[in-house]
């Protein structure tokens, strides 16, 4: 017996105008997305659905309603989570797969994931700024004593490398760690980015009593609403509130550093 499988839903977003979304005989050429309840059928390609006699609604939406500085793949999966419910989106510009049957989870189980991942992401990169400033030190007192004696420092340097490169597993591990809570390689790569640059400005021109007190917590505040965010809502506009996080923050330093360090120099 043929196996029947509900229709595949193909939404494709046109040059109209207009927001509202039609069902159409054919598909117009535009940027196109497939929805269907099951992983395996969303990920088969189109001589496949032939083969499997599987019956494809398609859908016409206008794609200049959605913003230029908003990814259109957010704007799809939402709209297709609450109209169609759960289930399968694919990209077909990009490939990306969405499992849209990954719910919000309730506020305190979002506050205590992001708890999580900012507490283990900023103490990792706050130890291996912390031990690579004290390696570095010891380094160069031993090089400038090596020098003094006129003594050969190619064992010195070689073994300085060799300290240096055991953080390597740790980086590679805290990409690895965000890559899966993310599911998103650049996003995961661009929160670690910000959090080293905290974490570096912070080690770097934090001197004045306010600047030590207020400023750590605010930016460990705004870190925190970002990722509550993103758990929250795991198919909202995680590119916007991350840009308006990074103004925040840049914000914040600017303040301080202007109202508070410059007079302690």
């Amino acid at each position: 017996a043929q196996m029947r499988y509900a229709p595949t839903i193909r939404i494709v977003l046109t040059s109209e105008d207009h927001a509202r979304c039609a069902v159409a005989t054919d598909a117009a050429p535009g940027v196109a997305f497939w929805f269907a309840r099951d992983r395996g059928v969303a990920l088969l390609t189109e001589d496949a659905r032939k083969q499997l006699r599987i019956n494809i609604v398609n859908v016409k939406c206008g794609g200049k309603a959605v913003p230029r500085f908003v990814e259109s793949e957010s704007v799809v999966a939402n709209a297709v989570l609450t109209g169609a419910g759960r289930g399968w989106l694919k990209a077909e510009r990009s490939g990306e797969l969405y499992d849209l049957s990954v719910s919000s989870s309730n506020s305190w189980a979002v506050a205590g994931r992001a708890a999580f991942v900012l507490f283990a992401t900023s103490t990792l990169v706050h130890y291996t700024l912390r031990e690579t400033q004290a390696r570095m030190l010891r380094f160069t007192a031993e090089l400038r004593e090596t020098i003094s004696s006129r003594r050969s420092y190619a064992r010195l340097v070689t073994r300085h490398l060799l300290d240096s490169a055991a953080f390597a597993p740790i980086m590679v591990g805290m990409l690895a760690f965000l890559f899966e809570f993310f599911a998103d390689q650049i996003l995961g790569l661009t929160i670690l980015t910000l959090v080293w640059g905290v974490e570096l400005f912070v080690a770097v021109s934090v001197r004045a009593r306010a600047s030590v007190l207020f400023l750590p917590q605010i930016l460990m505040a705004y870190l925190a609403a970002l990722h509550c965010y993103l758990f929250k809502w795991p198919f909202g506009f995680r590119y916007v509130a991350l840009g308006a996080c990074i103004l925040y923050i840049l914000h914040a330093c600017c303040f301080f550093f202007n109202r508070h360090e410059l007079k302690a120099l």
